[in-house]
């Protein structure tokens, strides 16, 4: 089998939106691999099932350093090289700096108050939620995004005074712009988040020295003095890199999630009279509909060849996460939604050397989130009068525009 040609994916699209899965069968039902867009220099290959996936993934022979092609506001260099666009040595120095912020004891550790962020905000679903029948609330901006933003922001360590303009440029940052205007204030926006790191760094650099593990994650970089530390350009894009990756992708996990409950009466009672499968709840949800669709390109360095299927040396190759974790061949009954399916590593995070650095992080909020959403609110529907659920049309990022929900029968 060669790399299939004629492969159409609108990633723009309100069809694709709606449901990439569909999409992602048709393509993996004919080939393991599909060229994307017409001859040319922007042509590349789409991984769309789980063995070649991981095998691509885990190949040092593609490489994630790819100038020119990191340029994205949440990735952008002018300041120092991204992990994302990065290959070992530089990548393992680079991912080294933060990884202990993000270890799962590090993770474990902040757990309760994560826990009370989580509960303030639910608390508030309640208190507007209360008595069945007698309000309405919206888990994207009421829930989802606030919970994720919070916990993103103290373990930075932006303080409360700033949050809010750090809130508004994190999500002009992270907006489609496809016009001008648009594309403009995005830039703008991010310039304000670099501009902002870079004065901390310069406060925080004057006290260099030891590296507090118990300093929010700006503080510790900035005072680093180890032969490892990163410079101040590096700091503002990992920064700027962490932000982008860890909000509204752990927001989205959370809201697939409910997406996926609320249609899948089922599973949700399963969830609300076992609390204590929230964990596995986590797993399913980030395998059933994982909130970043696709592993960003990679660069063949040389011809690779894996059973029949052979990447020239140039060739860009991008993996299908939602497509390698709806494989039959590796899941059973792969389009069901089952919190009760045998635990089995999936894709949602990549694999590899770039496996998601704040994959404690997400599964931690997700799990606190499923807990508290399913013992406070047992009664949660969808909003009867609120229509299917629509779909930001992002293409690289999944997540529903809003979650209108209501308590009991309410209408």
């Amino acid at each position: 089998m060669t790399i299939h040609e004629g492969a159409e994916l609108d990633i723009t699209s309100a069809e694709y939106a709606a449901d990439p899965y569909w999409h992602y069968r048709k393509l993996r039902e004919q080939a393991a691999a599909h060229w994307i867009g017409p001859a040319g220099s922007d042509r590349w290959v789409l991984v769309t099932r789980c063995e070649l996936g991981r095998q691509v993934l885990a190949d040092g022979r593609f490489s994630k350093h790819l100038p020119g092609k990191y340029t994205a506001t949440s990735t952008a260099g002018g300041e120092g090289r991204s992990m994302l666009g990065s290959d070992p040595p530089a990548h393992t120095r680079l991912r080294a700096t933060v990884s202990s912020t993000f270890s799962g004891r590090a993770i474990a550790a902040r757990r309760p108050r994560i826990a009370r962020i989580s509960e303030e905000l639910v608390d508030a679903m309640v208190a507007r939620l209360d008595p069945p029948g007698a309000g309405v609330a919206e888990l994207r901006h009421e829930y989802a995004l606030p919970f994720a933003f919070t916990v993103l922001s103290e373990i930075i360590g932006i303080p409360d005074d700033r949050r809010d303009d750090f809130h508004a440029w994190t999500v002009r940052m992270l907006s489609p712009a496809p016009t001008e205007a648009e594309r403009t204030a995005q830039a703008t926006a991010v310039d304000n988040i670099r501009a902002y790191v870079r004065e901390r760094v310069a406060v925080e650099a004057r006290e260099r020295g030891t590296v507090d593990d118990t300093a929010p994650l700006l503080r510790a970089l900035a005072i680093d003095a180890s032969e490892n530390a990163l410079t101040d350009g590096e700091i503002v894009t990992m920064i700027t890199l962490i932000l982008a990756a860890g909000y509204e992708g752990a927001a989205n996990m959370i809201l697939n999630g409910m997406a996926a409950f609320l249609v899948h009466e089922d599973q949700w009672k399963l969830l609300t009279s076992t609390p204590s499968m929230a964990d596995a709840a986590v797993r399913e949800a980030l395998r059933y509909d994982c909130p970043v669709q696709r592993a960003t390109l990679r660069v063949a360095t040389e011809d690779v060849r894996f059973g029949d299927v052979t990447f020239e040396a140039g060739t860009l190759v991008g993996v299908s996460l939602a497509a390698a974790n709806h494989d039959p061949e590796a899941f059973a009954d792969a389009e069901a939604f089952d919190i009760g399916r045998p635990p089995a590593p999936n894709m949602a995070f990549s694999h590899g050397i770039h496996r998601c650095l704040g994959a404690s992080l997400a599964t931690t909020e997700g799990a606190v989130a499923f807990r508290h959403l399913a013992t406070r609110l047992p009664d949660l529907r969808l909003h009867p009068a609120a229509g299917p659920i629509r779909w930001c049309r992002t293409g690289f990022l999944r997540g529903p525009e809003e979650i209108r929900v209501v308590r009991g029968d309410a209408g």
